[in-house]
């Protein structure tokens, strides 16, 4: 479990019993809220340029994911892109998190005067910022393998039956490799 798990628990205490009809505070809580948000889309703007400034050409084989068009896609199948492609993508998957996020708390705030979600975010943002592998890589300069692990979500294990639910991504990665060598073999057999 990661942080952002243990912190979100000590805000809903502390906040519930807060006096949500003082216009003040929820001034407050909705420029906090707003702040939080615009930072975060500040931090994956800047990835954003450091990314198409960098324009690495480097390949990367990524495995091919369910979307509208392709809905179940074969498992052992890979997608070549670049690292500059791939990075890119992320950041879009980032800006499109931060902007579903925000339409969500918003609406839940404006419908129901819920004040708790909008200081949920003010601190989460910045703590799944600090956690993201695009501002490891492109802030902090650190190098992680592309593409990135993929995070065990916390319901697997209780969907899998108690297992860990699946391979690792350094098994992925392993089996992968193995794939790619006998695709090799087989070829310089044909040669």
């Amino acid at each position: 479990m990661d942080i952002s798990s243990f912190v979100i628990l000590p805000v809903v205490y502390f906040t519930k019993d807060l006096d949500w009809t003082d216009e003040n505070l929820v001034f407050y809580a909705r420029v906090a809220f707003v702040a939080a948000q615009l930072i975060g889309l500040l931090a994956y703007f800047l990835v954003r340029q450091k990314i198409i400034a960098k324009a690495d050409d480097k390949k990367v084989k990524v495995k091919s994911v369910p979307s509208m068009s392709n809905p179940n896609p074969d498992p052992n199948e890979y997608i070549t892109m670049t690292t500059q492609e791939y990075d890119l993508g992320k950041v879009k998957e980032a800006f499109q998190q931060i902007l579903m996020t925000s339409l969500m708390i918003s609406g839940i705030h404006y419908k129901w005067g819920y004040g708790v979600p909008l200081i949920i975010q003010f601190v989460t943002v910045p703590l799944n910022l600090y956690k993201n592998d695009l501002i490891k890589v492109h802030f902090l300069g650190q190098d992680i393998a592309r593409p990135f692990p993929v995070p065990q979500s916390p319901f697997a294990a209780l969907l899998e039956g108690g297992a860990a639910g699946g391979a690792t991504p350094q098994e992925e990665e392993r089996k992968r490799k193995k794939e790619e060598k006998k695709e090799q073999k087989k070829s310089k057999k044909v040669d």
